[in-house]
């Protein structure tokens, strides 16, 4: 079997969070703000005059990782430009800084998120498996439903 083929039954059973070295950033560089999180922070982050949240509406946050610098190969020869250069300052003027503490948090709360769903998805898979029913969480019976009454509007349509 090639090395990066899963067999049938573990594709079944198991549920795999992504793997970032970065979960500020997700390894881009640039850190995101899908989940609302910087919001805590900074509290008009990419929210609009109106108060509508629009991403990309303000300047990117540059995050701190490996992710943002330059990187050359063997040859010393460069490869990939990064958001900041080797005294760690912002290039071009492609973003802003913020506080370490705060990227370093985010990467930590979205790192235990991802622990916590993996574990909670297992968990309902498990379940699943033993023919259990298993009581969904709020917020997955809430998107189940928003589904399934989508689906019967547009059957009706």
């Amino acid at each position: 079997m090639k090395p990066y083929k899963r067999s049938a039954i573990d594709r079944d059973v198991t549920f795999r969070p992504p793997f970032h070295n970065c979960y500020a950033c997700n390894d881009t560089g640039i850190v995101n703000n899908s989940d609302g999180l910087v919001n805590n922070y900074l509290p008009d982050y990419d929210v609009t005059d109106t108060g509508r949240r629009f991403a990309g509406s303000d300047l990117a946050i540059v995050c701190y990782c490996e992710a943002v610098y330059p990187k050359y190969n063997d040859d010393a020869k460069l490869i990939a430009h990064g958001f900041r250069n080797g005294e760690g300052n912002i290039t071009n003027n492609v973003g802003i800084d913020v506080d370490k503490d705060i990227i370093r948090e985010l990467h930590n709360i979205r790192k235990k998120a991802w622990k916590d769903t993996a574990t909670l998805m297992s968990r309902l898979i498990q379940k699943n498996l033993k023919s259990e029913k298993a009581e969904l969480p709020a917020e997955m019976q809430q998107v189940k439903d928003q589904l399934i009454d989508f689906k019967l509007k547009s059957l009706n349509s």
